[in-house]
């Protein structure tokens, strides 16, 4: 029925990932790494994100939704891997 890994990225200050970033935050990720090779091997497919990840093509990973209700407080990012 699923697990969850959280992954907490050096490039966001962490009083902003502490305290629950949100829409108006606007952060985005330039130079996230991951292994995605692996993130496959462990059965992952989607990675959800409260940042844009700018480098997500160098990762193989596609951006299929932009979830972002009207006066939504979080905008999430979903991102499949190719």
């Amino acid at each position: 029925w699923g697990n969850r890994c959280y992954i907490f990225p050096a490039e966001l200050q962490m009083e902003t990932v502490a305290n629950n970033m949100c829409a108006k935050d606007k952060e985005k990720l330039r130079f996230l790494e991951l292994n995605v090779a692996q993130f496959k091997k462990m059965g992952g497919k989607y990675i959800f994100s409260a940042a844009e990840i700018l480098n997500s093509k160098s990762m193989q990973l596609q951006l299929i939704k932009r979830v972002a209700p009207a006066n939504a407080y979080w905008v999430i990012y979903i991102y499949e891997y190719e």
